[in-house]
């Protein structure tokens, strides 16, 4: 099951573990061309109550059931995992989360997914088909493998629930940033006292040409900012030449979300803080003290 944006890559992933990849998009107007140049060989566009996680997860059982579908896989996010769990639990099936890679040898399915907050990553194994699945983004480079033209597409109508009443949909608020093709980021943290002073760190970024991230804690408890500039364990995990942490004390659910940054730079006041043995430069400082200072020499040396 797929999303447009997440499509070519998990139809990529998809293809290399599985003989024919059929795309299950849960929105209307998806252009399944699009899919169809990855891999897919079909594609079933869900249409009706697809936000709903109790009806969305009986669109996908009963449809994993009429393929007889062996794998059934997304890329994580929090709706999917509600409807995947659910689905998984009415057809009695193993549900494997946050898969950094998965692999099927011998009839057995072998996935490795982070454990323990992100500490430690364990293998586990599922020889019970179907089994759900949710991949981590940004593992896969998306492959095109055909014109896709010429894709069979059938709509599926989501009814449902069963039981209860879905009495409001609330659109969470995103910004028109993918902090997985960001190249530079400027990310923010608990350091900062009030959302006001999150200036300091816009400034920053519109010299750097950056975007805004942040820790669990900005977006989660504080809605200071979206919650898809979130990066971490349960949020978006990036890879830019240059991250720049900022009041971030650097919690392993931090931490690996940003690993595969080129370069780490972490700015905060307390020396014994964990985001400096992640950093390749590390500034112990006041960030209301060295930040103004930072973007004020920053705009004169491109001056």
């Amino acid at each position: 099951m797929t999303s447009e944006q997440e499509g070519p890559e998990l139809i990529t992933a998809s293809r290399s573990i599985a003989d024919e990849v059929v795309a299950v998009v849960a929105h209307e107007g998806a252009k399944v061309d699009e899919l169809a140049r990855y891999g897919a060989v079909r594609a079933i566009v869900l249409k009706g109550r697809t936000r709903d996680p109790r009806a969305l997860a009986g669109a996908i059982a009963a449809l994993t059931r009429e393929e007889g579908a062996e794998l059934v896989l997304s890329m994580a996010s929090k709706s999917v995992r509600e409807a995947f769990a659910r689905a998984a639990h009415s057809l009695g099936a193993p549900f494997i989360t946050d898969c950094l890679e998965l692999k099927v040898e011998g009839g057995v399915v072998r996935a490795t997914r982070l454990v323990l907050g992100g500490g430690y990553a364990a293998t586990v194994e599922a020889d019970a088909f179907p089994v759900f699945a949710t991949l981590m983004p940004g593992r896969v480079a998306p492959q095109e493998v055909g014109s896709g033209a010429g894709i069979e597409v059938r709509e599926v109508e989501v009814n449902g629930p069963v039981n209860g009443e879905l009495k409001e949909v609330r659109p969470i608020e995103r910004s028109a940033a993918d902090l997985t093709k960001a190249e530079v980021i400027v990310s923010v943290g608990r350091g900062f006292k009030k959302k006001e002073d999150l200036r300091l760190a816009e400034e920053l970024a519109q010299v750097l040409g950056a975007e805004i991230g942040c820790s669990r804690p900005i977006a989660g408890d504080l809605k200071w900012l979206p919650e898809d500039r979130h990066i971490g364990l349960s949020g978006k995990w990036v890879s830019p030449k240059l991250y720049l942490a900022i009041g971030i004390s650097g919690q392993m659910q931090h931490v690996v979300g940003i690993r595969r940054s080129k370069v780490i730079v972490a700015i905060n006041n307390d020396p014994n803080a964990p985001i400096h043995k992640e950093a390749d430069y590390s500034v112990v400082a006041d960030l209301y003290q060295f930040l103004p200072v930072l973007t004020r020499k920053l705009r004169e040396a491109r001056r």
